[in-house]
């Protein structure tokens, strides 16, 4: 069995049956990893569905590139998914690296396609999305962290494993393949990989480390140093996870409020003197958890970590910290409440209506925000329970119905692209679990759901209707 085989197996990334999306730019690396699993897709009974990205960095260069990796995957048997974006445009209008719009791009793609796999019935569970990262990637991110200065979470580097805001599954089985291994297995198999110039010149500090600096070290000072620094990562890696469970295990001892959804906590209040009592690395671990699970991590900085882990300890009995502009952190006596700010609550302070008319009276033209449904399909599956009607934002087990059915909301938002941090502000009609009425909402893709929101199907509106639901937002 080959090496890289191998090695792919050991990681218990790749397992029989499964349905692997893979990125393949063509370079040497994913084509390393495309090779070994189609040699290992008959006997692990593997489904392969490339992705390749034309990022238009090269024009003229990426489109033979393209065509290249189309012709390949034909020749193998697995179909190409192509993607044609203009990274550099994207880049400018966000106002982001030209690196960064690729790789956001590129995973938006991956996703896109497992999504799509799963429309078609595949369960979830059987899907990956496999990337070509390897050991000397690995340590290139490390060393590149230890430069712009890290945590110990960041020195454990690049997750072999991890998922994306979609749920799907991403996984890295050459993590422990050096570049070496990879160059050796190309020329053994006789593949003829895209080369991309631009990964020989240092313009990026990426390039730099790994054209000038790791082969400094390398002649003068240690010529095992990225294996040293994987080691390092190693190490970081299992006791990034101690330092993990002992923070969780405080905060389990010192909360004394914690409200929360399925994705993302919303609000979060701690006995002040219980959490200052613990060490501080402790302290600092359970404040950045508490952060990252409000989804507001690219918001705080080491040094805001900092000012909040002195506001838990301050015998101060009112000071406030701003995370962001819609969430603070205060100190309330001995509390200290992780919520939104007074001014995103306000603009959460939404007055509705709901009523019950004679369809005939009913103005078509009417302006403003409104659902209208049929009260008599609405009373045959609820009575005559209006009152009972909630408008709120989302709880577990809340779903959307169709004419097909139903969907489960969290599943409805993540097909809509919804990002987590923008979930909590879609409002809505519901009674009990079942939702009526999505209101309008800038974050929805579809042009309609955000001028008009997103309808139930079960009480739509027919030549028999007479009576009618009204829900209105009135301010």
């Amino acid at each position: 069995m080959n090496k890289i085989v191998e090695k792919i197996l050991e990681s218990n990334l790749i397992k029989a049956d499964q349905h692997i999306v893979i990125g393949l730019s063509g370079g040497p690396d994913s084509m390393c990893l495309f090779y070994a699993l189609d040699s290992m897709a008959k006997e692990k009974n593997l489904n392969i569905y490339p992705v390749h990205l034309n990022h238009k960095f090269r024009p003229g260069v990426s489109d033979e590139e393209q065509e290249k990796v189309e012709r390949l995957c034909i020749e193998k048997g697995w179909p190409c998914k192509s993607y044609e974006v203009d990274c550099l445009k994207i880049a400018k209008d966000n106002k982001i690296g030209s690196e960064e719009a690729g790789r956001n791009e590129r995973y938006k793609a991956f996703a896109e396609v497992a999504e799509s796999l799963k429309k078609k019935g595949i369960d979830g569970d059987k899907i990956v999305i496999a990337v070509a990262q390897n050991a000397n990637d690995q340590s290139e991110t490390i060393m590149f962290r230890i430069i712009r200065g890290t945590a110990i979470s960041g020195l454990s580097g690049i997750k072999s494993e991890r998922y994306d805001e979609y749920e799907n599954k991403i996984v890295r089985p050459l993590l422990d393949v050096t570049r070496k291994e990879i160059d050796e297995y190309i020329e053994e198999q006789g593949i003829e990989p895209n080369i991309d110039e631009s990964n020989f010149e240092p313009v990026y500090n990426r390039n730099r480390i790994r054209l000038e600096l790791f082969p400094y070290i390398e002649k003068h000072i240690n010529s095992g140093c990225q294996e040293a620094i994987r080691r390092l990562g190693e190490s970081a890696l299992v006791e990034n996870e101690y330092m993990d469970i002992q923070a969780k295990e405080v905060l389990k001892k010192c909360l004394v409020e914690y409200n929360s959804n399925k994705d993302v906590l919303r609000s979060a209040t701690l006995d002040a003197t219980r959490l200052g009592e613990n060490h501080k690395a402790i302290v600092l671990r359970a404040i950045d958890k508490i952060i990252i699970d409000m989804n507001l991590k690219n918001n705080v900085s080491r040094n805001g970590i900092l000012d909040i882990y002195n506001l838990v300890i301050s015998d101060n009995p009112s000071a406030s910290y701003d995370i962001s502009k819609n969430h603070v952190v205060r100190r309330k006596y001995n509390l200290v409440i992780f919520e939104k700010s007074e001014e995103s609550k306000r603009k959460n302070q939404i007055k509705f209506k709901v009523s019950i008319i004679e369809k005939d009276d009913f103005d078509e033209e009417k302006p403003g925000c409104y659902a209208i449904f049929d009260y008599v399909k609405y009373m045959a599956e609820h009575g005559k329970t209006e009152s009972n009607i909630k408008f709120r934002t989302r709880r577990e087990g809340d779903y959307l119905p169709f004419n097909e059915g139903s969907k489960k909301l969290h599943d409805y938002l993540i097909n809509e692209k919804i990002p987590k941090e923008c979930r909590d502000d879609v409002y809505f009609f519901a009674i009990g679990r079942e939702i009526l009425w999505m209101v309008p909402n800038d974050n929805f893709n579809n042009e309609a759901a955000r001028k008009r929101g997103k309808y139930s199907q079960k009480y739509h509106l027919d030549n028999r209707t007479r009576l009618a639901l009204l829900l209105e937002i009135v301010g």
